[in-house]
């Protein structure tokens, strides 16, 4: 939870969604220099009984895999293996188009990429409770997406470019 990761974003879409009658709750995970903050901004905008902090877990796998969707609200990430670690297990990802995730969903083919705003992680969200069917789309891109990353394809990409 680093101030990059702009977690303040999905507390303050939440509370706007919330607001506007969807009915969801969010799990946060992780630790680092924002956790103190976020918790507060957590109990301003009365939202502890919708959003829990769970803080370093050891295994972050069952929280992601049983969620509905994965959301990365960073305002800078490089390759953000969490994306490529939620999509493997069966769960769609929403990101903010922040660097290396473009990359890690294809430009929106394999994720739901938004706009890297505050605005662009309230709509991303809002799209995907508008159109369920969403979810099913990007779980279905599965297979096809986790080819992209085949060990010896990529060996044999890299002996062609480096012409061996």
């Amino acid at each position: 939870m680093s101030h990059e990761k702009t977690v303040e974003r999905a507390i303050q879409a939440t509370d706007r969604l919330l607001k506007e009658g969807y009915d969801f709750d969010m799990r946060i995970l992780g630790d680092g220099a924002e956790y103190e903050k976020l918790r507060s901004m957590i109990t301003e905008y009365n939202l502890n009984d919708r959003i829990t902090m769970y803080g370093r877990v050891s295994n972050p796998f069952p929280y992601m895999k049983y969620a509905d969707w994965f959301l990365c609200p960073s305002s800078r990430e490089s390759f953000a293996l969490t994306l490529l670690e939620s999509i493997t297990i069966g769960t769609p990802v929403v990101t903010t188009a922040s660097g290396g995730p473009e990359d890690v969903v294809d430009h929106g083919k394999y994720g739901l990429l938004t706009e890297n705003s505050l605005e662009g992680v309230y709509s991303g969200r809002k799209q995907v409770m508008d159109n369920p069917s969403l979810r099913e789309h990007y779980l279905s891109k599965r297979v096809e997406y986790l080819s992209r990353f085949d060990y010896k394809k990529w060996l044999i990409s890299v002996d062609k470019i480096l012409g061996v």
